[in-house]
């Protein structure tokens, strides 16, 4: 009997984290869409880069890629200074090229 409300417990959670995920992905892409609306009405022109969009439509900005493997939660990280501290995220932070690969 334990071990359906724990089963029902972690399908709830993940499905709520998918939720959150999904939520987030698309406030930023609204966010990321409202600065290329205003780089465009002020330029005329579509940027060519985001490097364009910083920091007069968007503050600043972050590309990362989540690298989930079962329980581990790795992911690279590109910051347009590069400007990347030893320990990011709860994890070490080696740098590779542009990018900074974290490990959980």
């Amino acid at each position: 009997m334990i071990g359906l409300p724990i089963a029902v417990a972690a399908i709830a959670t993940l499905v709520l984290y998918s939720w959150l995920q999904g939520l987030g992905a698309r406030r930023a892409a609204d966010r990321g869409q409202r600065a290329i609306d205003r780089y465009r009405t002020r330029e005329g022109k579509l940027p060519s880069s985001l490097d364009e969009l910083v920091p007069n439509d968007l503050p600043s900005y972050e590309l990362r890629l989540n690298l989930y493997k079962l329980l581990q939660f790795d992911c690279l990280v590109c910051w347009p200074n590069g400007n990347y501290p030893d320990a990011m995220y709860g994890g070490a932070a080696e740098r590779i090229g542009d990018w900074a690969y974290v490990h959980e």
